[in-house]
């Protein structure tokens, strides 16, 4: 389980990181909890795709094909500077969707 000797690597969810991730070897895995956030600029970019929650149905699958089912955290904090009266809403989709899809 996590303990003092994990490590804890800040990940932006771009695609090398997300290719770093899938590529590690297991024995490299059980020894890491990524901390897995959206970059603000994707944010910046496309706020009308985080404001619909459409990233809730593209980012899920990505984390479970790098990642799979292992322990990792999320940070959503871009997601705070969006216009949206339903960002609650999102954040909560996503971790409700997290724990449908095994996450």
């Amino acid at each position: 389980m996590f303990d003092h000797k994990h490590y804890v690597p800040i990940i932006p969810w771009k695609m090398g990181e997300r290719i770093a991730l899938r590529e590690l070897f297991e024995s490299d895995r059980q020894g890491i909890v990524p901390l897995i956030e959206i970059p603000q600029n994707f944010v910046d970019k496309k706020p009308s795709f985080f404001e619909t929650g459409r990233f809730i149905h593209s980012m899920l699958p990505e984390i479970a094909s790098c990642w799979g089912d292992g322990l990792a955290f999320v940070d959503l904090h871009a997601l705070a500077r969006l216009s949206s009266t339903n960002l609650t809403r999102h954040i909560e989709t996503f971790f409700r969707y997290s724990a449908d899809a095994g996450l």
